[in-house]
């Protein structure tokens, strides 16, 4: 009897065994798939923050490039003017170191004929000086062959 009494125990033992088992493997099914559903759930709200930082740093990026964009668009429009009035501060300045330049040279040229003509009066009075010796030596040497 003790061992009639012992198999049943056993098989007891075995079924309660098996029974607590059987609930363990079922607890550790329902634990494995809530953990699948929070890791789920958890990666799909990363990724939903991800794409929202994203779409966030999208929008700043794109605001900060629209001020940078202005800030370049401003920078080339005053370098453009300023250039221009370079330019037309140059021009001026080429103009008037045109017309002073135009200027010394016509003083120049009225200064050359200025001493052109004075050469050639001198020259001319210098010719016609000559040209009077030269008669009156022609005069004097007729005189003296004529009284010779």
């Amino acid at each position: 009897m003790d061992l009639k009494r012992l198999g049943a125990e056993e098989a007891q033992l075995q079924n309660y065994r098996n029974h607590v088992q059987n609930q363990a493997d079922q607890d550790l099914r329902e634990l494995e798939a809530r953990h699948r559903e929070e890791v789920s759930r958890l990666t799909e709200a990363q990724n939903n923050q991800l794409n929202q930082v994203r779409a966030d740093f999208e929008v700043r990026i794109s605001a900060e490039a629209e001020t940078l964009e202005e800030k370049l668009h401003q920078t080339r429009t005053k370098n453009e003017a300023r250039i221009e009035e370079e330019k037309r501060s140059g021009d001026q300045t080429v103009e008037k170191l045109r017309a002073a330049n135009q200027k010394r040279i016509d003083e120049y040229k009225k200064q050359g004929d200025t001493q052109l003509d004075t050469v050639r009066r001198q020259l001319q009075n210098a010719t016609d000086s000559l040209h009077a010796q030269t008669r009156k030596s022609e005069k004097r040497v007729k005189k003296e062959t004529e009284t010779v």
